[in-house]
């Protein structure tokens, strides 16, 4: 394989890392912002 073709797997694979993150963050975090909003008012 080309140089370019690790580099290429490298970002495709840190992409998906972020995302998925991303979206774990979002599942659990869904709930959380709105329970801190209602009490602190």
């Amino acid at each position: 394989l080309p140089p370019g073709a690790f580099i290429g797997l490298g970002l495709i694979v840190a992409l998906k890392n972020v995302i998925d993150v991303r979206l774990t963050k979002r599942q659990t975090s869904v709930v959380e912002p709105v329970a801190e909003t209602a009490s602190s008012h």
